[in-house]
């Protein structure tokens, strides 16, 4: 039979066979319930042991508010704190999340913390790590094999001066602060005291690599919006030693809190550099004005200022210089931008200096939100290569407006020529008005005008720069610190209750599985609730237990107390109790051969002639005879010759050397044909004389599963007797008996168990019994 059939036969059985839950709780809860015991204590034990080798991790919570307008308060705006606007661009939150949790900024915590380098002390079970208080620390730790991923060394304190370093093996004794070098690393121990006690002078360290090490505590690291509708995060870190855990957090806003800072002021430095370089160029004019006024006043002995009575005409004037001082210092102004556009290259995209506003609002509009998207930009290069589609879309649309700056720049430069141009005529009228004023006075006051208009300058960009400078103090940072980092007062991991709980699900689950496997695996029966389970409309009239009868075929011999002959003897009886005639007519088959038919025949037999029955026993297997074997008999003539010749019944029937009241028929020489030779008339002729001098007929027939010899005797038989094999007779053959006896193929048939090992109670084993 091939696999495929196997396997729909057995899932025929099992979909045609009755539950039996009583069955079920006793093989798998109540029989093997020392394997359940033994599977817990293992599992529980390997649990017990888990948590004592593992250091148990706590967890560490901050929340924080991440601002989205961080405007500076109580300055004025003018068009040098234009510039401090771009600060207060709303930010997203996702994005700060992203920064929270990226590779570099955890890093850099790694670094400063000397995170790479672990300490820790060995226990019984596991190791315990050490962070504060440690008795010795690794300095200057320089790694020369950059292929190690990990290193680990022992460190044994011999007294305040000296130790003893180990790898793999033994190093060498080395004294404290002086540098150590190892085939992979270079580096220096430190005593930091106070003396170890004898169970604590054995300090382990470890180093991984600093990369290894940040992407260890960023799998640890947890950053989470708490509230859609909120910019309020949650930072959660799992860490063996509570302390180290809050300090990493700490660390870790604090470095994103200087990150921060430093993104919003990058654009407040740029302007206090150009006020600088302006005050340089302002403060050196100032300086050739006034020595010009004082080497004039010496020149002509003029100790004091003069005055005239054409004052009008030099406020006019005075007010033309200033407006073509104002002029000048716009163009510069635009110049310094439209210098700073031509020395970057197309692709170099810098800050501009927000200082145009009284320029033209326009171009002051234009450069703050060219600023905004060179600082987005920044942000999300972090996070993202220079070729992603968002970050090429962002290079187009900072050229774009970067062309439009530099157009708008050449059309103003364009109208203040023009304006000063027309300044310039409006001077020259005023100042030709002017020739007859005497020459000395206009003089001086031509150079002190010019000086009044530089100091103002100065002292204007100098008042500029103090405000920008308290601007970079008075920046806030965009975070607010709601919860600063704590650690759970529990641990969290592992789970000691959870831990239990499995151990002892799986302790009850391991020899379920097991057991179930097993029987589900198991392709033959080995008990009667397999048997029930498969076959439960026929009865199981007897059970034969195995038994060491070493060699000895006939057990229930007269006189015999064994169990096995008591088995045969309450067989006999359930025959005799539910036989209502004087005579019966047995016929023992099975499904296959070597099941225990025939040495349940002759012993069944055996036990009807010690209770005084005149029996006979005929071997109908006329293809593979085996009874003459067992009864230890040699016969010349048998069921064979009756059938094919005509020789009287008188002549084949033997007495048996067993009892007196024993007699068989052997099957007689093996013919080519034994089917054929089943006619009905002799076979009514043959049990009738049985009928007539016998009190019992048991019939071993052929296995009816192979043939079927045995259906053409249910007509003369009183009782069927189907034998079924412990551990031999599979679950499908059974299938094939159970379609047999529910046919009503064979008369009144009932089931023998033979073969079983008695384990107590109901419960039974098969093994073989006779050779």
């Amino acid at each position: 039979m091939s696999y495929l059939n196997k396997l729909v036969g057995t899932t025929h059985i099992l979909s045609s066979a009755k539950i039996n839950y009583s069955a079920l709780i006793k093989n798998y809860l109540l029989r093997p319930w020392y394997w359940y015991l033994i599977s817990v204590l293992i599992t529980v034990g390997l649990g017990f042991l888990y948590l004592t080798s593992v250091q148990p991790s706590y967890d560490i919570k901050s929340k924080l508010l991440l601002r989205e307008d961080t405007n500076p308060v109580g300055l004025d705006d003018d068009w040098f704190k234009r510039q401090l606007q771009v600060s207060s661009t709303s930010e997203n939150v996702a994005n700060e999340i992203q920064i929270l949790s990226s590779f570099s900024l955890m890093k850099a915590v790694v670094e400063d913390l000397d995170l790479q380098i672990n300490y820790f002390l060995s226990k019984q079970f596991g190791k315990e790590h050490l962070f504060h208080n440690i008795p010795v620390s690794i300095d200057s730790l320089e790694v020369t094999n950059q292929n190690i991923h990990r290193q680990s060394y022992k460190i044994v304190v011999l007294n305040s001066k000296r130790f003893e370093l180990s790898g793999d093996t033994v190093i060498g004794v080395f004294e404290f602060d002086k540098p150590i070098k190892t085939s992979d690393s270079r580096f220096t121990v430190s005593y930091n005291g106070p003396y170890l006690s004898n169970e604590n002078k054995t300090i382990y360290f470890q180093y991984t690599p600093i990369e290894s090490t940040t992407e260890k505590y960023l799998r640890k690291l947890s950053v989470n919006l708490i509230d859609p509708n909120s910019s309020i995060v949650e930072l959660s870190l799992e860490d063996e030693i509570p302390e180290r855990g809050i300090v990493i957090l700490s660390n870790l806003i604090e470095k994103y809190r200087l990150f921060s800072n430093r993104e919003n002021n990058d654009i407040t430095k740029n302007t206090l550099d150009f006020i600088e370089e302006r005050l340089k160029e302002v403060g050196k004019d100032l300086s050739r004005a006034e020595y010009s006024l004082e080497k004039f006043k010496t020149n002509n002995n003029i100790a004091s200022e003069t005055t005239s009575d054409l004052g009008m005409v030099f406020e006019k004037a005075n007010q033309l210089i200033e407006e073509q001082q104002n002029g000048e210092l716009k163009v510069e102004i635009l110049k310094s931008i439209k210098q700073e556009l031509n020395a970057r290259g197309p692709e170099d995209f810098e800050l501009i200096p927000a200082n145009v506003a009284s320029i033209n609002s326009n171009l002051a509009k234009s450069i703050d939100q060219y600023n905004t998207l060179v600082l987005d930009r920044r942000q999300m290069l972090k996070s993202a290569q220079s070729s992603h589609p968002n970050a090429l879309t962002s290079a187009q649309n900072l050229r774009d407006l970067k062309n439009s700056i530099s157009a708008t720049v050449d059309n103003l430069e364009h109208e203040l020529e023009l304006q000063s141009t027309n300044v310039r005529d409006q001077y020259d009228e005023t100042k030709n008005y002017l020739q007859s004023v005497p020459g000395k006075e206009r003089q001086m006051v031509k150079i002190e005008r010019d000086k009044s208009i530089i100091e103002e300058l100065y002292v204007y960009m100098l008042q500029k720069r103090e405000e920008t400078a308290l601007t970079l103090v008075a920046t806030h940072s965009n975070i607010k610190i709601i919860d600063q980092p704590y650690s759970s007062m529990y641990p969290v991991s592992p789970n000691a209750q959870l831990i239990y709980i499995l151990s002892l699900l799986a302790g009850l689950a391991i020899p379920c599985i097991t057991i179930s496997t097993f029987q589900l695996l198991k392709t033959s029966v080995s008990t009667k609730d397999d048997i029930q389970g498969i076959i439960p409309d026929h009865p199981i009239i007897g059970t034969i237990n195995q038994a060491r009868i070493n060699g000895q075929q006939v057990v229930t011999a007269k006189d015999s107390k064994t169990w096995i002959s008591e088995r045969f003897r309450s067989l006999r009886t359930n025959l005799q109790f539910n036989n209502e005639n004087k005579h019966q007519s047995i016929l023992i088959t099975s499904s296959v051969s070597t099941e225990g038919k025939t040495f349940i025949a002759v012993n069944l037999a055996a036990s009807f002639a010690s209770n005084g029955k005149k029996t006979l026993i005929i071997d109908f297997d006329l293809r593979k005879p085996k009874m003459t074997s067992y009864l230890g008999e040699i016969s010349e003539y048998g069921l064979s010759n009756y059938l094919t010749q005509n020789m009287q019944l008188k002549a084949i029937i033997h007495e048996s050397k067993i009892s007196d009241h024993l007699h068989f028929i052997s099957s007689g020489p093996i013919p080519p044909e034994p089917a054929e030779l089943l006619k009905p008339e002799k076979l009514q002729e043959m049990f009738n004389y049985f009928k007539k001098y016998y009190d019992v007929v048991i019939v071993d027939t052929p296995p009816i599963g192979i043939v079927s010899d045995a259906m053409l005797l249910t007509r003369y038989i009183t009782h069927s007797l189907y034998v079924v094999r412990s551990g031999f007779t599979k679950k499908e053959m059974l299938e094939n008996a159970r379609e047999i006896l529910d046919s009503q193929k064979l008369t009144n048939p009932s089931l023998i168990f033979n073969a079983v090992k008695k384990l107590g109670g109901h419960s039974y084993k098969s093994y073989h019994y006779y050779n």
